[in-house]
């Protein structure tokens, strides 16, 4: 706690860019400093994340992109609930298309609706019916190494919200998923931006020459320390135009001591939609409400339809009446034995 104070304190000047040990170490009391809001934000909220795309990337960083733009242009839209305390952590996601397939990129992104939850040596995916599939529950293990790699099992590994942007299980900004493909990665600089502000740039190198930047800006106004800002750069060999994506987070709340942000907005680009000639942004708007501090344990229940199959258990059933599911009635010893395997 000293070190983070003597970091924080308005005397501190940022280190010189070739002092690597002290650039590092200012970088892992931060991180730590996530660590701590990870292991102890307990909260319960209500969200909706709006999904579409925008010709100007300023323009989308204000949120004037789909329902809000003018003319209004459509988007999609996933609400859902994310539940979070020591020990559990809820998310789950509606999207209000249904399962659907996109391409950009040369990537395919489907959105299904889903509904999962992790506890003590269990997660478990929930995907409601919906077109082209039937309503289950997958249960797996939870061991160490899946905490280590993973928030939850399946979709919302890589979800926008306040809990993964603020590093939770796992998802520290200061690594990336790729991390194991660097070649090298160093911190370049630790920056005071103002009073109340710290700015990280680190930097990866990648087999086959794709370079990776990202800026981390921290608000150190509430202890611990809380991302404010990402921009990361990503550059790649073989394209001229880098890839950017700047992820900004507001309307801090505090939830007993910790602060968790009430509004994200995220734009990545610029991007070529299959079919066009004109670039393009991803934008995204993630606002929460409801929030409560701290969680109930029926705030983790899973409404489950009737019908539904539950799967990877030693005893597996079906849902004859609906119900609510609670991960914290299942241990290890309830799973079968080959339900290590991915959903």
């Amino acid at each position: 706690m000293l070190l983070i104070l003597a970091l924080f304190s308005l005397g501190a000047l940022p280190c010189r860019a070739n002092d690597e040990e002290a650039l590092a170490h200012q970088a892992e009391q931060l991180d730590a400093g996530l660590q701590k809001w990870s292991r102890e934000i307990d909260v319960s909220l209500q969200y909706q994340l709006r999904q579409s795309t925008c010709p100007q990337r300023d323009v989308a960083l204000t949120g004037k992109f789909g329902s809000k733009a003018i003319p209004a242009t459509p988007e999609g839209t996933i609400t859902g609930v994310l539940v979070r305390n020591q020990e559990a952590v809820r998310l789950s996601g509606t999207y209000s298309t249904g399962p659907i397939s996109v391409s950009a990129d040369g990537n395919n992104f489907t959105n299904v609706s889903f509904d999962e939850a992790a506890f003590d040596e269990v997660r478990l995916l929930y995907t409601p019916k919906q077109k082209g599939l039937s309503a289950r529950v997958l249960f797996r293990p939870w061991d160490e190494e899946h905490r280590a790699t993973s928030l939850l099992p399946h979709y919302g590994r890589n979800a926008l919200n306040a809990y993964t942007f603020e590093g939770g299980m796992n998802q520290s900004p200061f690594h990336i998923n790729q991390e194991e493909q660097a070649k090298t990665s160093w911190i370049v600089a630790v920056e005071r931006v103002d009073e109340d502000h710290l700015r990280v740039t680190k930097r990866w190198e990648m087999e086959g020459g794709m370079r990776i930047t990202r800026k981390i800006t921290f608000w150190t106004q509430p202890s611990p320390p809380v991302v404010q800002r990402i921009d990361e750069t990503l550059t790649l060999p073989a394209s001229d135009v880098p890839q950017e994506t700047t992820t900004i987070a507001s309307a801090f709340k505090d939830c007993q001591g910790m602060a968790i942000p009430q509004k994200i907005i995220r734009v990545s680009g610029p991007l070529r939609p299959a079919g066009s000639k004109e670039f393009t942004w991803v934008a995204e708007e993630w606002t929460s409400k409801q929030l409560r501090s701290p969680a109930k344990e029926s705030d983790f229940g899973i409404p489950l339809a009737i019908g539904t199959q539950l799967r990877g258990l030693r005893q597996p059933r079906e849902i004859y009446q609906e119900e609510q599911l609670l991960p914290f009635h299942y241990r290890k010893v309830d799973l079968r034995p080959e339900a290590g395997l991915a959903p």
